[in-house]
């Protein structure tokens, strides 16, 4: 059974959480999809639909709906679910700042009391719910809160998507300790090269070793697991839904390949929440 929720961060903005968060909600959903298929299949029953993965960005800023840069458009035709892009994004501001200063200027200052509600409504709703923040754990998000708090009281645990390269150690150290600091559960790193601007490079062999050292250095000083490191994969802003499948398809391959999944099932019973 898969979690009711997983917050995903990222050291900084731009390591790629948008388009990991959306390949890990098409793996899932496809997976579900697939386990639900064998068993009815073994019980002779029908193959019926079900929404086993769904998507919230709280807010995303320099954005606007319906433009292929924007987060919430990313993650619809990334990912192919079954959901309308108003319905993933809760905000969207056009100025590219970070959510506090976005919504003030945009005159709508964030409600933090809304936005905790929304999340609490959303996780209520069938299947486990890939929550993307924006930026890291410490963008200022509403008066007085950060992107962290949002975290801790929707009591979801946190999955860190961090770049490969130089830099990545000391990034990643800082975001686990601090969600440890405010009391989050951490469930792993995921490595994301962001930076080599090609599929052929981020498989060169000094570019997979420092990987593999990165990974190395974060699990023995900071005591968590890296759940898997991928290779970069750009993205086609001007596709076709054909061209959108057949990008999903070769990303979640890899994703599939390279990435521990294990962390996304919750294998004892479901908390119950208030």
């Amino acid at each position: 059974m898969l979690r009711e929720g997983i917050f995903i961060t990222g050291t900084d903005t731009g390591v790629g959480k948008t388009q990991v968060t959306a390949g890990l909600a098409a793996l899932l959903q496809r997976l579900g999809e697939q386990g639900a298929a064998q068993r009815e299949a073994a019980q002779g029953e029908a193959a019926h639909s079900e929404a086993y993965v769904r998507l919230w960005k709280p807010v995303q800023s320099g954005a606007a709906l319906g433009l292929p840069t924007a987060d919430s458009y990313r993650l619809l035709h990334g990912s192919g679910l079954a959901m309308r892009e108003a319905d993933i994004a809760s905000h969207t501001f056009a100025a590219p700042v970070a959510p506090w200063l976005a919504a003030r200027a945009a005159g709508a200052p964030l409600q933090f009391r809304d936005l905790v509600a929304d999340g609490k409504r959303r996780l209520q709703q069938s299947g486990c719910l890939l929550v993307e923040g924006a930026g890291g754990l410490l963008v200022p998000l509403a008066e007085g809160k950060r992107m962290a708090d949002l975290a801790a009281e929707l009591s979801l645990p946190l999955l860190i998507i961090a770049r490969t390269g130089l830099g990545t150690v000391n990034h990643t150290l800082l975001t686990v300790a601090y969600a440890r600091q405010a009391g989050l559960e951490v469930l792993g790193v995921i490595l994301n090269d962001s930076q080599s601007g090609s599929f052929e490079l981020s498989r060169l062999p000094e570019a997979v070793q420092m990987a593999k050292d990165n990974a190395q250095m974060i699990e023995q000083f900071g005591d968590v697991p890296v759940l898997g490191i991928l290779p970069w994969m750009a993205e086609d802003e001007h596709a076709d839904a054909a061209g959108w499948a057949a990008w999903r398809e070769q990303w979640t391959a890899e994703i599939e390949s390279s990435v521990h999944l294990n962390v996304f099932y919750d294998l004892k019973n479901r908390r119950q929440r208030q």
